[in-house]
């Protein structure tokens, strides 16, 4: 699936136009920053601003995948990310405004409209598998992962069968976290 998922990023970032940023974050953001592949991964997480919605779906689409958009669950005024249509949910994309004083903001399904510092996406490069590719920081992917670990951490506690469908997920970001805090693990 990992050798799939660089190849179909390979192919996406060559379709986005080079003055649309974009920034990997998630499991692909964490093997990136350690220099290897770790774990299998279901998917690729992005972020994008805005301002680029329209021209990242457009790429997607030309790299042979449509796309839907998604209203936050907490204020259905909010489209807050789009993912690919196809089976496998090749990419999520998340959507980041510019705030003020040098921040940006971001919102996922559990929380949302959180602020961060705009260097926490300044343009980073890490390689896999021969694919180079946009990163967000490591202080950043750190943050995000203690952030995820917590809201399962609650799910697990509130809603034991929520959280039974998101086991994996949960699984996964245990090992990412690892990682991140320099644990041995077997590089695949």
């Amino acid at each position: 699936m990992n050798d799939r998922l660089l190849v179909e990023l390979e192919k996406l970032l060559a379709e986005i136009p080079k003055s649309v940023p974009v920034f990997v974050f998630g499991g692909f953001a964490v093997d990136g920053h350690h220099g290897s592949l770790t774990r299998e991964h279901s998917d690729v997480d992005l972020l994008c601003w805005r301002r680029d919605v329209d021209a990242v779906r457009e790429a997607m689409k030309r790299a042979g995948h449509d796309t839907e958009l998604f209203s936050h669950p907490q204020d259905s005024e909010l489209v807050y990310k789009f993912n690919t249509k196809d089976t496998d949910k090749t990419f999520g994309c998340q959507i980041i405004d510019e705030a003020p004083d040098g921040q940006f903001q971001i919102s996922f399904w559990h929380f949302s409209k959180q602020l961060y510092p705009l260097d926490y996406i300044d343009p980073l490069y890490a390689e896999l598998s021969g694919v180079s590719f946009p990163v967000v920081s490591l202080d950043f992917t750190r943050l995000l992962k203690d952030q995820e670990i917590s809201f399962y951490n609650e799910l697990k506690e509130e809603y034991p069968e929520k959280f039974a469908r998101r086991e994996e997920k949960y699984k996964n970001c245990l090992h990412d976290i690892k990682i991140l805090s320099g644990g041995e693990v077997k590089v695949i």
